[in-house]
């Protein structure tokens, strides 16, 4: 082969046919879009005398505020919509319970939570070696009642 532009290559390759038209081909389509919320800088939860369950696809603020007396939250963050790399639960609790659930790539930072008459119990994390995607962090008080932390078993 001697050619050297176009036009030359142009003689040798006439008698392969047309080109197929960019018109032909079809145009890819773009997947369906989760609809994008922007993230909520706080959210509170306020109750008294009851129960409260957070789960499923729910979005996680940056910083989630916890009040409660006499009541039972559940927070269930393993299938949670994240906003950011940390998230902040600010607890003050007087009486009742906290149950925290982890996808196993959460990490736990509990060393800012104080409990009298009553304690903060944190399960044992994963032994995979799945990379930390969201770093959550719980302070603040407890009195007559307790945190409970556990992580999902990942699936095999």
């Amino acid at each position: 082969l001697t050619a050297r532009t176009l036009d030359a290559l142009a003689e040798l390759t006439a008698d392969l046919g047309a080109p197929p038209s960019a018109a032909a081909a079809p145009a890819p389509v773009a997947p369906p879009a989760l609809p994008v919320r922007p993230a909520v800088p706080k959210v509170a939860i306020r109750e008294k005398f009851t129960t409260v369950r957070r789960e499923g696809r729910w979005q996680l603020p940056h910083r989630l505020v916890v009040r409660t007396a006499w009541s039972a939250v559940t927070l269930d963050l393993t299938k949670a919509l994240r906003s950011g790399p940390e998230l902040l639960i600010e607890l003050r609790i007087r009486g009742g319970s906290v149950e925290l659930i982890l996808a196993p790539d959460m990490v736990l930072d509990a060393d800012g939570v104080s409990a009298r008459f009553g304690g903060v119990n944190v399960g044992p994390s994963p032994d995979d070696e799945t990379p930390p995607a969201l770093s959550v962090r719980l302070v603040g008080r407890i009195k007559y009642g307790g945190v409970s932390v556990r992580w999902q078993e990942p699936r095999r």
